[in-house]
This record gives C-alpha cells, structure tokens and sequence, in this order.
C-alpha cells in the first residue's frame, strides 16, 4: 500500500513539475487552445524530461540519486511559481468549454486511439505473463533496479560493485 502511494505521489509530482515547466514556456495564452488531458499528457512528458535533466546534470556533480535530491530543485521552483502566481496572476487554470462539434472524431482518429489502446492492453497482457523474458533483461535491468530499490537509491561506485560482484552484469550498459 505504501508502495502504491510513493508511485502515485511520483506520477502527480512529475505532472505538477511539467506543469510548471511547460506554463514558463508557453506563458498564459499558450495553453488557452489545448484540452485538459492535453495538459496533464504534455505535463508528464515535460516532467519526465525535466527530472530526467536534473539527474543528468546531479551525475555530473557526482549528487548521490536520493528522492530529495532529485525534487528539492523542483520544489523549490513550484515555490517561486505559486509566488509569482500570486504576484502577477498570469498561470492558466481556468476551465475551457468544448462544443460538441469540436468532440467528433473522424474515423482515422478512431482508428488510431483504437491501436494505441489494443497496444496499451497488449503490453500489460505481455508483462503480467512474463515480465523479464531474456537474460540481457535481467542483467542489465532487473537486478540493477533491485538494487537500486532495496538501496533506497543509487551509491557512487554502483557500476563498480555491480562489475565486480555479479558477472555478465554488464556494467557499461544503461
């Protein structure tokens, strides 16, 4: 249960981050013209693009990866955000209204949300029956996520150790 929390927080917190990001670039009228689950999706991607820069950049510092580490910069931009929200009223929150004609999909729309919903559902089934299914799978990712996860995060010399402990755990792979 605690699990689930931690990985719900996680997803809002990338969301809430790409918010941020994505109303600094666009400013108030950029997102006028865009729907609100066009928001949250452009919102993830520029969360996750956004964390995945800071911990680039925490590497070449040589910052341990802890969750702190990694959120304390964004928080602190959300600081400053909700006080320059207050100060200049300039973040879009407002609801937009659709006509309905705007809501018809043509058939290659459907088409296409259709495939990308059977692929979604196909990728589940696949993970649920056999979520690692070659040995390049479990060397390379599962057991360095293991060991991340029941480290709490990553120590300095993780690829060091990982090299001389576990052999064909290819330490210079992703």
């Amino acid at each position: 249960m605690v699990d689930a929390i931690v990985l719900i927080s996680c997803i809002l917190t990338t969301i809430l981050l790409g918010f941020g990001v994505l109303s600094i670039i666009c400013g108030r009228n950029g997102l006028k013209n865009t729907a609100r689950f066009e928001r949250i999706g452009l919102s993830y991607l520029f969360g996750m693009g956004a964390v995945s820069l800071s911990m680039f950049i925490m590497g070449l510092l040589g910052i341990a990866f802890t969750r702190f580490n990694t959120l304390f910069p964004w928080v602190m931009l959300w600081v400053g955000l909700i006080i320059w929200y207050f100060a200049t009223k300039r973040f879009y929150l407002a609801k937009q209204s659709v006509s309905p004609d705007k809501l018809k999909l043509k058939g290659l729309e459907v088409g296409l949300i259709l495939l990308i919903a059977l692929q979604t559902l196909y990728n589940f089934f696949r993970a649920l029956i056999k979520p690692i299914e070659s040995y390049d799978a479990v060397a390379i990712y599962g057991l360095k996520a293991k060991i991340m996860y029941l480290a709490h995060g990553m120590a300095p010399d993780f690829f060091q150790g990982l090299a001389s402990n576990f052999h064909g755990a290819h330490p210079d792979y992703p």
